[in-house]
């Protein structure tokens, strides 16, 4: 039971470390840049989660190949075989990931009155004192130049009573297993096969099938 705990916490790890990195990223590009000013907050955070959900599985998925491998007992692999695994399973293992968030969150958002509403980070003598060190390095902004910094993007105000947002969350989540369940099936079955039967995703999954 306790096989590849520490190949796949090293795995959450790096995925996760990449995940908020280019999370925040993407956060900044999208809400600072003019040209993006008029798209829906749902689609940019879409946008900004899957492309943090992609990064994310090419950062982990070596280390998950290792944990597959491990949980079935095939212990002694070089990293040539490791290698190969996680590069047969990249695929499906990033395809599940932003299924799965897809269908999270496109149901989170079609379902939820939600507003969005960025709120300030800072109080007003911290934004002075902030502007008043830019200046001081040679730079010289305006608030509305430089009041991306200043905001969380990520904040709403949400009209749907709690319990709703729960059941949907729920049913989103049961409906997303069961839509993902045979990728992930693939991502096993692709990571730790030791003959060669298995050449890529679609004809992992017609032979699962």
């Amino acid at each position: 039971m306790i096989s590849g705990v520490i190949s796949g916490f090293l795995g959450a790890m790096a995925g996760g470390l990449t995940f908020i990195t280019t999370y925040n990223s993407l956060t900044y590009y999208f809400y600072s840049n003019k040209r993006y000013v008029d798209w829906d907050f749902r689609l940019k955070n879409l946008l900004i989660y899957l492309a943090s959900d992609f990064n994310a599985s090419i950062a982990k998925v070596f280390l998950e190949a290792r944990k597959q491998l491990i949980q079935m007992q095939i212990y002694e692999q070089p990293l040539s075989a490791i290698g190969r695994a996680a590069a047969l399973g990249w695929f499906p293992l990033m395809f599940r990931d932003l299924s799965f968030r897809t269908i999270l969150l496109g149901t989170y958002y079609t379902t939820t009155d939600i507003r969005h509403e960025p709120r300030l980070k800072y109080s007003i003598p911290q934004i002075a004192d902030i502007m008043r060190q830019r200046r001081s390095e040679g730079h010289f902004e305006t608030f509305d130049e430089i009041s991306y910094m200043f905001y969380d993007f990520h904040s709403y105000e949400v009209k749907t009573r709690m319990h709703i947002r729960y059941l949907y969350l729920i049913l989103a989540n049961l409906l997303g297993t069961v839509l993902t369940n045979p990728i992930d099936v693939c991502v096993t079955k692709m990571m730790t096969q030791q003959e060669p039967k298995y050449t890529g995703f679609w004809q992992c999954l017609r032979t699962v099938y």
